[in-house]
């Protein structure tokens, strides 16, 4: 129960977050879709993903992406952290303070840009019901320094370490050709993944790697310039 709570108040605090994202997102690639339809072009998505951007089962499954990445991490991340005050620094305020400085660090680096609402819920609302929910299940005095805690920890990180040294796409491709697409179990995740990979790319694309791109034209929309201007831009 120690382990499971805290990481189970992450887990659902990211996937709250990320369909909240998604949703919205969805809703406006929605409209975006229905703008460039009633212009008379063709839009991209179409058809029966058109028709899915409304739902909210939609924004879950797409949310599902987010959560088992960024909700993961922060929530892994917030909890070994917990374990090393507790374990390791016998639950010192300096390290606490520590900490404190670091998680204002890490929602600074994400708006440094400016204020971006669900990367800074992330950031905030993971780490915060994650640890919250760790320190409550705490015993009521230190633990002893047993450090054998520490091998599965140390295994794990060497384990994800090693992991990153590999990361490409060929990678990737390889594990999807020769692991997933081999039996029913890999297959049922790869077509899950390309069902709705979509809608969680769409929270984070660029303009320029977006499909659809639309502008608004003010005091353009009659006579040869704006012709001119629809020409240039299809």
């Amino acid at each position: 129960m120690e382990l499971f709570a805290p990481i189970a108040a992450g887990i659902f605090s990211a996937q709250v977050i990320a369909t909240g994202f998604v949703y919205l997102s969805n809703q406006r690639v929605h409209e975006l879709v229905a703008a460039v339809r009633n212009a008379g072009y063709f839009p991209v998505p179409a058809g029966p993903v058109t028709a899915t951007l409304n739902s909210f089962g939609t924004a879950f499954w797409g949310g599902v992406f987010y959560t088992l990445s960024i909700g993961a991490g922060l929530t892994l991340a917030t909890w070994s952290s917990i374990q090393l005050w507790e374990r390791l620094f016998q639950r010192k305020r300096a390290i606490m303070i520590c900490y404190a400085i670091l998680w204002a660090g890490l929602l600074a680096a994400v708006n440094l840009d400016g204020i971006v609402l669900f990367p800074s819920l992330f950031c905030l609302l993971v780490p915060l019901c994650t640890g919250w929910t760790a320190c409550k299940m705490l015993p009521a005095t230190p633990a002893g320094r047993d450090l054998l805690w520490i091998v599965p920890v140390a295994t794990l990180t060497a384990l994800t370490a090693l992991w990153a040294t590999q990361l490409n796409s060929n990678l990737f491709i390889t594990i999807r050709d020769q692991i997933l697409l081999s039996n029913p179990v890999g297959r049922a995740v790869n077509d899950f993944y390309y069902r709705y990979t979509l809608y969680a790319a769409e929270t984070f694309k660029s303009f320029d790697q977006k499909t659809l791109r639309s502008c608004r034209l003010e005091g353009t929309t009659n006579g040869p310039l704006a012709r001119q201007w629809e020409a240039r831009l299809a």
